[in-house]
């Protein structure tokens, strides 16, 4: 009984993991956020104290992507992903997706 009740949720998580895949793999549109209910000053002041944060030495850096409806509607990349060698960040896109 443990042992079918295990396969089970290995299996049902495989087709979950499938499922998700697919959805990342699909292209998604860059829109203006007000298109999709968003507001650019409110994701500005959000950019804003983030980049507060790296100035203050509190994080390194770190890359933000906002999506609403399937669509991307604001991405930002702040700071640096190599202190020493002062790499900075990038948002990086392949196929749409966003790591």
């Amino acid at each position: 009984m443990r042992y079918t009740q295990s396969c089970l949720c290995l299996c049902l998580c495989l087709c979950l993991l499938l499922l998700t895949t697919s959805t990342f793999e699909q292209e998604l549109p860059q829109v203006n956020p007000e298109s999709v209910g968003l507001s650019s000053n409110g994701l500005d002041q959000a950019t804003q104290a983030l980049q507060a944060h790296i100035d203050n030495g509190r994080t390194a850096g770190g890359v933000t992507a906002v999506i609403r409806d399937g669509q991307i509607a604001y991405t930002e990349a702040l700071g640096y992903r190599d202190l020493r060698r002062r790499e900075p960040k990038q948002v990086m896109r392949s196929s749409g997706s966003i790591p």
